[in-house]
């Protein structure tokens, strides 16, 4: 699984992406896991299966639901409550 993070400038989600390294491991869980910034989002979209948007770049939601169309997500992207994404709650 490819899972894409996409903040600001793709460095507050840093931390994101090294406790989910740390979970997917434990879980024995084999993925990809980056972030990029907003500018290179549209660039990476393809090589993700799941796409997460930190609550600072909300705005581009409708603009990743229309992108996702073209390919076969299983949903589309949506906003999770932003106090879990800054807290990096343990679902």
């Amino acid at each position: 699984m490819n899972i894409l993070l996409c903040c600001s400038a793709g460095m507050s989600t840093s931390l994101l992406v090294t406790k989910m390294e740390e979970s997917a491991k434990k879980q024995g869980v084999e993925c990809h896991i980056w972030a990029v910034g907003s500018t290179e989002v549209n660039n990476e979209i393809d090589k993700a299966d799941v796409i997460l948007l930190g609550p600072q770049v909300r705005y581009l939601l409708s603009k990743l639901q229309e992108a996702g169309k073209k390919r076969e997500f299983l949903s589309q992207p949506s906003i999770r409550c932003s106090m879990d994404y800054v807290m990096v709650k343990k679902c």
